[in-house]
């Protein structure tokens, strides 16, 4: 049985010394009387939302290095360009299932396996167990919802499937090099990045993502500030 994730409000600090160039980041949810606000949901969110941030960061550089003809050290930007977007995804999956759910997503790194997790979660979620929801829906507008959310997600499924299609291994981005029992083995020495293509594919997925954590937010709690 899955483990219950902390669901509080979702209190959490963010410290910011500029002199000392020091940041500080405290997830834990206690408050100055020590009570816990803790939400783990919000918590993957704002991991996610990191990763889909340096992956942003990544891709701007890369853009400027094509525009700028500047070829130097362009190969060290791929791997993780790739990377901090697929790890975006996993992690937007499992912060996904730990919303709908109140409980631990299962730990993998299989993006098709934590999909139908998702959507598993999501055509079990019904209108009884949030009649206590604040704001209230009343049920037609609950039905309304859930029913935009599994289009959204359907949508978020066919584009996945356009990235699963071209990706190697699981964690073929963090190695390249793939684990063939209990040794190292280089089955796909190529990578290739036609960047206009990919960027219209990983942004589509990044805006489907957040269509689809608005919509959810209609019928069950998600903090809007992660």
């Amino acid at each position: 049985m899955s483990k219950k994730m902390f669901a509080g409000s979702g209190l959490f600090r963010i410290d910011f010394d500029r002199q000392k160039k020091l940041i500080r980041l405290n997830f834990s949810g206690n408050d100055e009387d020590n009570t816990c606000f803790r939400n783990d949901a919000s918590i993957l969110f704002f991991v996610s939302n990191s990763y889909c941030n340096a992956y942003h960061c990544l891709e701007r550089e890369l853009k400027s290095r094509f525009e700028n003809n500047t070829i130097k050290d362009i190969g060290h930007i791929i791997l993780p360009y790739f990377f901090n977007f697929r790890h975006f995804v996993e992690l937007e999956l499992k912060a996904l299932i730990v919303a709908i759910t109140n409980q631990s997503p299962k730990l993998t790194h299989d993006l098709d396996t934590l999909l139908v997790q998702v959507e598993n979660a999501m055509n079990e979620i019904t209108f009884e167990s949030i009649e206590n929801r604040f704001p209230p829906i009343t049920e037609e507008g609950f039905n309304k919802s859930k029913s935009e959310a599994q289009v959204l997600l359907v949508k978020i499924k066919k584009l996945m499937d356009q990235y699963v299609s071209t990706e190697y291994a699981v964690e073929y981005y963090r190695y390249i090099f793939e684990n063939d029992k209990g040794s190292l083995i280089l089955n796909n020495p190529t990578i290739e990045l036609d960047f206009e293509n990919t960027r219209c594919l990983f942004q589509s997925i990044v805006d489907t993502f957040g269509e689809l954590r608005m919509k959810l937010r209609e019928i069950i709690y998600i903090q809007s500030s992660f």
